[in-house]
């Protein structure tokens, strides 16, 4: 799915800076290994990268084509790369609004007044895995505050309350070839800001000691937001990444879907 560029009616703002991620990366594993001369490697498998083997001999680290070990040992790294895969991925993600569909709802006394407005995320996936990646999952959790607030007209409360709303989703991704990336976006949301007041009626005295009633006007106020955005991709049905944006309310949210 294309995500939209800056220039036309949509409103950007960056929410997550780019971060390497890496998942099921495999502890290393030991082997006396023999090249195609004959000579030993008494090493341990790193990571496989393509065509290419990370081993650590010693305390140094050496990468070189699978190539050049035995047909054995070029099976058994093979093998050992289907089993023990290491995908590193660069994740992004940032809001946009559609600012054709901004409206306003409501009356300006006592500032009963509802402001409308349309937002979605656009998100990009790097593949950094070092070979193309197919048939891929990704899945993600939108979050929304929901934040309201009360000011006491006798300027003797506040009260502010936040609650977190989620909208879950997926899309699929064909192929990932290494060092691409791939866009979506997630549905776009309605979001609300609402402004009004209530009355209420007080007895006081005034200035001669004598009881009078008075109206007082309580503010209220409720703001709808984005909050964050959480992806999962999975390959085969495994989860092989896991990411979150920044929000408040995302960081200790539980994954839903």
């Amino acid at each position: 799915m294309k995500t939209d560029r800056p220039g036309n009616r949509f409103v950007f703002a960056f929410a997550a800076t780019l971060i390497l991620i890496a998942i099921a990366s495999a502890p290393a594993f030991a082997r006396v290994f023999t090249d195609q001369k004959g000579r030993k490697i008494d090493g341990e498998i790193v990571r496989v990268a393509g065509d290419d083997v990370e081993m650590k001999v010693g305390v140094k680290r050496f990468i070189f084509p699978i190539a050049t070990l035995s047909q054995n040992d070029q099976d058994y790294v093979r093998k050992w790369a289907k089993e023990n895969k290491t995908y590193r991925f660069q994740f992004d993600a940032r809001t946009a609004e559609d600012t054709a569909k901004r409206r306003k709802a409501g009356t300006n006394k006592r500032k009963d007044v509802t402001r409308f407005s349309t937002w979605r995320y656009g998100a990009m996936i790097s593949n950094q895995s070092g070979e193309p990646l197919k048939n891929l999952e990704v899945k993600y959790n939108l979050f929304i505050r929901n934040t309201k607030i009360y000011k006491d007209g006798n300027g003797t409360g506040r009260d502010k309350k936040e609650t977190p709303a989620v909208q879950t989703g997926s899309i699929q991704i064909a192929q990932i070839d290494h060092s691409k990336r791939a866009n979506f976006d997630t549905k776009w949301i309605e979001m609300k800001d609402r402004e009004w007041q209530t009355s209420k009626k007080i007895q006081t005295r005034d200035s001669d000691g004598d009881l009078t009633t008075i109206t007082i006007w309580d503010d209220h106020q409720e703001i709808t937001e984005l909050d964050g955005l959480w992806i999962k991709v999975y390959l085969d049905g495994k989860e092989i990444a896991d990411w979150k944006s920044e929000g408040k309310m995302i960081k200790d949210a539980k994954w839903r879907g």
